[in-house]
């Protein structure tokens, strides 16, 4: 009786949550018996018979528990488990049975059940049965609960998360974009002193962004460098239109302001802090540095070099052979070959010298298709 004084306390106190029990019971002595205990206990209740009229009470709403009976007349209340997780699926349930077996236990637990009682049984005993069910189901749903904010957060965050990545995504590529026109104009300027130079810096774009992937760069990091690759001479802007267009061969004073147009170039392109311009900075100062370390302005030697100027080093170099001189013909494509071949290990990195040649059919094939538009290879001084 105890646990009958305990049910009323919580019932007057408000802490019995609302909603009713239903009760699930062929006979009509023992359905009594059940709802005696529990109206004694405080607890709302409502009794059945038979499976329709539980599943009709349970559409109704607001039934916190459904005591059911494992056997009525010709209906199982196994059956009435699955009816409840349709419907209802925030009731508890507890399972009454007349007959002790392990297996009858098991599949009533299995199908969802929450206690399980074998008659005869005490006030007492059903009692804290329903206690423990219903403080299982509001810890269920608690959880329930809990999981379900902790999801919603999840997606707010992977929402706001996605919106920032793509705010990102955005500004890279208009930072991708102000770098490219960046280089598109300074190449225009360069263009605008020395009208040769323009299908020469297209050419070696090309030729080096074949080469980077021949070297097994991926195409992210080959297209950086063939793009930056335009601004390789952008330090001939400081050159005297007098040297730039000089039809024969230089003067040593005039070939060593020949050679300050990679610090130049540095010195226009480098400290923006951009990556395609940085490696334009590193392309325009290091591709005329020599891998025996010979080279100029700084006489780098081997991996010292940069890789993006050790690419640019072989292509500029053979497109300037290939390429009419003011101050000599185009070598032919065999001599030019083994020029480059013969430089691999003294003047270029044998490695790239290796690679440009595995992709030389290629190479080949961007010269002829310039070739076709433009005529003859023209070129400036080195």
């Amino acid at each position: 009786m105890e646990e009958i004084h305990d049910t009323r306390r919580a019932a007057r106190n408000g802490s019995i949550e609302p909603g009713m029990v239903l009760v699930v019971e062929d006979d009509p002595v023992v359905r009594g018996m059940l709802g005696h205990v529990l109206s004694s206990a405080g607890y709302p209740c409502e009794t059945t018979g038979d499976l329709d009229s539980a599943e009709g009470l349970l559409r109704q709403g607001d039934v916190l528990l459904v005591i059911t009976d494992v056997q009525l007349h010709d209906q199982s209340g196994i059956d009435l488990l699955g009816v409840i997780e349709d419907v209802s699926p925030n009731t508890a349930t507890i399972v009454v049975t007349g007959l002790d077996d392990p297996s009858i236990a098991d599949l009533a637990i299995e199908s969802g059940a929450y206690g399980y009682l074998v008659k005869p049984f005490g006030p007492s005993e059903l009692l804290i049965q329903i206690r423990n069910a219903l403080r299982r189901r509001r810890l269920e749903l608690a959880a329930r609960d809990e999981r379900s904010r902790l999801e919603h957060a999840v997606e707010e965050r992977t929402a706001d998360l996605r919106g920032a990545l793509e705010g990102l995504q955005r500004a890279k590529s208009q930072l991708r974009l102000a770098q490219e026109e960046t280089i598109k104009r300074l190449a225009t300027a360069v263009e605008a002193r020395d009208h040769s130079t323009a299908e020469h810096i297209d050419r070696v774009s090309a030729f080096t962004r074949i080469v980077s992937l021949s070297l097994g760069l991926d195409a992210g990091a080959a297209e950086v460098i063939a793009e930056a690759s335009v601004l390789h001479d952008v330090g001939k802007i400081a050159l005297r239109d007098g040297i730039l267009h000089k039809p024969g061969p230089l003067t040593a004073e005039e070939r060593r302001e020949v050679e300050r147009h990679p610090d130049e170039g540095w010195r226009i392109l480098s400290g923006s802090g951009l990556p395609l311009l940085d490696t334009a900075a590193s392309i325009a100062r290091s591709h005329h540095e020599r891998w025996d370390g010979t080279g100029y302005p700084c006489g780098s030697i081997g991996d010292e070099i940069p890789l993006e100027g050790r690419i640019v080093a072989v292509v500029d170099v053979f497109d300037a052979l290939t390429s009419d001189r003011p101050y000599r013909p185009a070598l032919g494509l065999d001599e030019a070959a083994r020029t480059i071949r013969a430089g691999a290990g003294s003047h270029f990195d044998p490695y790239v010298v290796d690679a440009f040649f595995r992709s030389f059919d290629a190479i080949l094939d961007v010269r002829d298709r310039a070739r076709e538009a433009h005529g003859p290879l023209p070129g400036g001084h080195q």
